[in-house]
């Protein structure tokens, strides 16, 4: 418990000494990490004036230490340990151990919660706070984490841009940065590093591996582990959709390790439309009679004409007339082509009351584009949000890009399917389709 606690704290003093980091933490813009754990404070801090509101209850509780209100003298009481703190509301005046104490801002009650500046607290604690800009993430590390990785260099992220990977440490790393293929992969080893901050701790043996999700089209995973213990080098690998040309950009010994992801040789993306079954294979037949291949068709069409006028993006369609193509001949259509992104498009048939947008994803590194997608889909439908899901649909479980299957809305609901079959309302999805990938591409 008095771990948690000194981490509160440390957060405290940290937004103390850093204001333009206080006003991301109160918009939530930033991460909080205790040792290797992701904290949620349940009451976020604020910023009043110069000084940096914090909790008091809420951090005196998580140490387990004995509070007292006085309501009538406005009077909080804190006892940790051999400490007694004692303030005031809406005075500058307070105690520690009755030795009396000037606060840099006065504590006052919101909603029944007193507040105290932060500054006020941090002093009385030993912490280790570290600020992380390209994650947005502040670290706390107890005295005991301290000692634990004393002598080794802290990696603390890695993150992962549309055009770059960004690897920071607590001091300047010594790396090695060098491509594989069979299959692709860049390979990045760090000497005399332990993970820590907001990235797993490894597990018990030195063949343990942690393995990361990316929101990259062009990194499927992030994988890391201990490969030379006796030189404590931390092994990081970017398993790639093919070979990616990368830059270091960072200067050498620097504690931020940037690699700049190139694109193309072509300079363009590659998104592969796959319109839903066709040719004999009808899909859902509407409530009015309709073919969903007919819906899923048009649709696709006018995504594909919209993506021939980006510059930066050539499409593809795995069928553009009403033939079958086989689910794996899609997959494979798409893998083959070395596409950055794959979008099934599709019409949802259940009941008469069903209603409602669904994106689905199956692969870990597709749930990033699935989230991007999705919001950009719903709000262009106007139909009932019916979230993103993961499921074992073969032809995005078989994609080796980030891969998506849109159910735009229900063909057997009569409303929904009234405006599915619109030119004005295709228009709009295809649109949103296309604004979705665009923003997952970073364009």
């Amino acid at each position: 418990m008095k771990k948690l606690i000194l981490s509160f704290l440390s957060l405290a003093a940290l937004l103390f000494l850093l204001p333009t980091l206080t006003h991301a933490a109160a918009d939530s813009k930033i991460r909080l990490y205790l040792n290797e754990t992701k904290l949620e404070p349940a009451v976020a801090p604020y910023l009043a004036g110069n000084s940096t509101m914090v909790p008091a209850r809420v951090i005196s509780e998580a140490l387990g230490a004995l509070v007292d209100w006085n309501n009538a003298a406005h009077k909080m009481t804190v006892v940790v340990d051999e400490k007694k703190i004692e303030v005031f509301e809406n005075s500058t005046l307070g105690y520690v151990n009755g030795k009396q104490v000037t606060l840099p801002a006065a504590p006052v009650v919101k909603a029944g919660t007193t507040m105290l500046p932060v500054r006020f607290i941090a002093e009385q604690f030993d912490f280790k706070v570290q600020w992380d800009a390209s994650a947005q993430a502040v670290y706390l590390m107890t005295p005991d984490a301290v000692a634990a990785v004393a002598g080794h260099n802290e990696l603390w992220s890695i993150n992962v841009a549309s055009d770059s990977v960004t690897i920071q440490a607590a001091e300047g790393m010594k790396a090695n940065v060098f491509s594989l293929s069979g299959p692709d992969r860049i390979v990045i080893d760090i000497p005399n590093a332990v993970a820590i901050g907001s990235l797993p701790r490894l597990g018990e043996g030195d063949a343990a591996v942690v393995t990361l999700a990316s929101a990259n089209p062009s990194i499927t995973k992030i994988r890391y582990s201990l490969f030379d213990p006796e030189t404590s080098t931390l092994r990081i690998v970017l398993d790639t959709n093919g070979k990616v040309p990368y830059e270091i950009v960072s200067p050498t010994g620097a504690s931020k390790l940037v690699l700049s992801l190139k694109k193309p040789a072509s300079g363009k993306f590659k998104v592969v439309i796959d319109a839903g079954h066709g040719g004999y294979d009808s899909g859902a037949v509407s409530v009015t009679g309709k073919y969903e291949k007919t819906f899923n068709l048009s649709v696709s069409k006018k995504v594909k004409a919209l993506l021939d006028k980006e510059p930066k993006i050539d499409a593809y369609m795995t069928r553009s007339n009403d033939t079958f193509v086989p689910l794996d001949d899609r997959a494979a259509f798409a893998n083959n082509l070395g596409a950055d992104v794959f979008v099934a498009i599709h019409g949802n048939n259940f009941s008469s009351t069903s209603n409602g947008t669904q994106t689905y994803y199956y692969n870990s590194y597709s749930k990033a584009f699935a989230d991007t997608m999705h919001k950009y889909l719903v709000a262009a439908t106007g139909f009932r949000d019916d979230k993103v899901r993961k499921e074992d649909f073969r032809v995005i479980r078989k994609t080796n890009m980030p891969g998506v299957l849109l159910e735009i809305g229900y063909l057997s609901n009569k409303k929904e399917e009234a405006l599915m079959f619109t030119s004005s309302f295709q228009d709009k999805v295809a649109a949103a389709i296309v604004k979705g990938i665009k923003a997952y591409l970073g364009l």
